[in-house]
């Protein structure tokens, strides 16, 4: 469940981090002459959104999985439990 990498952009896509499946921050791209452009307060703002999306979809995996692997533990304890392993 924490493998992987995920991706997450601000609204305008000027933005974009990745974080791995523990949700460590592994990558940050700023579009060129944004901070001149827009300043430190809204690149920072940008980052912190591009950030949540991020780490939504990691945790959106990690649900997914896990609920994957609770249904084949469950399956297999059903099938021990019946004596056919």
């Amino acid at each position: 469940m924490n493998t992987g990498s995920f991706r997450g952009t601000d609204e305008t896509e000027t933005v974009e981090v990745t974080i791995n499946g523990h949700q460590w921050l592994t990558g940050v791209r700023i579009e060129e002459g944004l901070l001149k452009q827009v300043g430190a307060e809204v690149v920072g703002a940008r980052v912190n959104e591009a950030l949540m999306n991020a780490q939504s979809a990691a945790t959106a995996y990690n649900d997914a999985a896990g609920e994957q692997l609770v249904a084949v533990l469950s399956a297999l304890s059903d099938t021990m439990n019946k004596g056919l392993i």
